[in-house]
Formats: C-alpha cells, structure tokens, sequence
C-alpha cells in the first residue's frame, strides 16, 4: 500500500508530494481473541463518533482531538440502520458518450450510445437465445479510470468550480462510491481506492486489486458465458436510433449526477443501461440484469 507524503501550507491545504492515498479494503478472519479487544475497542466512551481514527488497515483507535488535516466521517453504527436516517436524491446535470474509458478522442457530449428500452415495463414470455454470437465476443474487460469523468469536468469548470473552490466534496464513479457505502456487509471481495485531495475536494478512483486480477485470470468458461448473456439480453431489448448497428459494450452512455448525503457533496458518474422512451427528457433510466432460474419465481428479486 502507497502512502502519501504531505506537507501543510497555509491553514490546511495539502500538497502531494509524490504519490496518492490509498485507502483498501481486505476481508480477514478476525481471531476470538481480537473479536474480544474489538467490543472493548468499541465501549470506549468518546465525545461523539467522529473523534474515532480509523486505520486504512482497518484499525482504529479513540481520541479526543481532532486533526486539522482529518475527515469528519460519522462513525458507520450511525448509519447502519434499516431506514436511513439521511435522503438520497440524485439530480443528472449533464452526460456524454464514450467508447472505452481511457481514449480523449473518443469522448462526446451528446446522447449518440444512449440505449432505449423496447418493450412495455411488464412480465412477458419471451424465448431470446442469449448464446447467439457468444463465439465471436471478445470480453475486453471494463477500465475504472474516471479519466473521461475528469475530461467533463474540464468543460464545465465555470459550473463546477466557482469562487476558487469546488461545488463538491467528493468526485467519483459511482462504482467507487458502491465499494464504500456496501464495506460493512461485503464479507467476499477485496477494494483498493486510490484518493487525492485537491483544492479541498477529493477526487476518488478504483483500482484493480491482485485478488481480482486473479479472480479474472481464472474466471470459468461458464461465468464468462454469462457476462456475454448479459450483453445479448441489452442487445435485444434495447435499440439506438442514431444506428442498426449490433451493441457494442465498449460504446457507453453515461450520465453525471449531483447528490449529498448528510453534510457531504458528491459529483458523480454512472453508466446507463437503457431509458423509458416516452419518459420527460428520457430521464427514467433502466437497469439491465439477467439471472438465472427455471421460472420467474426462482429469481432473487421481489416483484
């Protein structure tokens, strides 16, 4: 794990000197022992939760001081609660076209891969043969770089960026934000964020960890059967009006959004599936999954 070195220059503003946070997630079989050391962790009586510190290595200790270069985060027990106590809301404030992530001359702000859902929102019997053309995919993987995000930012800096600071705390994909929001309950996979504070805003990316890497290396033909069914499946009950042409999952539309939670701002990103046609605007956006079952009520999903 990369630490970053930082130097304080006029209040709390921070120069990275050579390299970036990195914050990681692992998943360890915690010891009887160190279950115990953690409930008496955990009794600690502090002034609020946010005096705790918490360790990228998942430790953590109780202070009363505050640092001047720390991340008032609401310790997670608060928020962990079947209702939240805080309302999400998303508003979309621009979008643009891309065909991989990582190619500045394939970038378009317009609406050119924005998919739209062909068929009634209701059950129907369908028979569609998801594995037609599975022998001529190549799965070429999905890059996690926000570098087209930071490319819309640039041309919307007078809407972002306003009396010499930041409309937002965080900027993010929204799979960065996912990794974070899901770590108290996710006991499988492993995250690596890689973190830079700028102009008092920070600026979120994922990174691929060994153990996906490795997830990835040796990955079963049938699981890589069902990542192409998922891609068929959007190719049949999507369609495109500026082409005929068959989906092509590098070609993505996505949508950037604006959103809080508590006191915090979030400047975000966001791949789209597909829209209702007929929705105000085409804002009525679709999520795309497949899954597998015998009938409708094998699926894990309520109706």
């Amino acid at each position: 794990m990369a630490d970053a070195k930082l130097k304080s220059e006029e209040k709390d503003k921070l120069v990275i000197e050579e390299d970036i946070n990195v914050f990681q997630h692992t998943i360890t079989q915690i010891s009887p022992s160190k279950q115990e050391k953690r409930k008496q962790e955990e009794a600690i009586s502090v002034d609020s939760p946010s005096k705790y510190v918490h360790h990228a290595n998942g430790g953590r200790f109780a202070t009363t001081e505050r640092k001047e270069t720390s991340l008032a985060v609401p310790f997670w027990k608060e928020l962990n609660h079947p209702t939240p106590s805080f309302e999400f809301r998303a508003n979309e404030i621009g979008c643009f076209s891309l065909i991989g992530r990582t190619d500045d001359k394939k970038r378009f702000e317009d609406k050119r891969y924005l998919r739209v859902y062909k068929y009634p929102l209701e059950a129907l019997n369908v028979n569609l043969d998801l594995k037609v053309g599975e022998s001529d995919f190549t799965f070429e993987g999905q890059s996690k770089s926000i570098d087209a995000m930071l490319w819309w930012t640039l041309r919307h800096k007078n809407d972002i960026f306003k009396n010499n600071q930041f409309t937002f705390d965080f900027l993010s994909a929204r799979g960065g934000i996912r990794l974070i929001m899901f770590s108290i309950f996710e006991t499988r996979d492993d995250w690596l964020l890689a973190v830079i504070k700028f102009r008092n805003a920070y600026f979120l990316c994922e990174c691929v960890t060994d153990t996906q890497l490795k997830v990835e290396q040796n990955m079963t033909p049938e699981v890589r059967s069902f990542r192409y069914y998922g891609h068929k499946f959007e190719e049949y009950v999507t369609k495109n009006d500026a082409t005929t042409e068959k989906l092509n999952p590098s070609k993505q539309f996505i949508a950037v959004f604006q959103s809080t939670i508590g006191s915090y701002r979030l400047l975000y990103s966001a791949e789209i599936d597909c829209v209702v046609e007929r929705s105000p605007s085409m804002s009525e956006h679709i999520e795309l999954k497949v899954c597998a079952g015998k009938s409708i009520d094998d699926l894990a999903f309520k109706q």
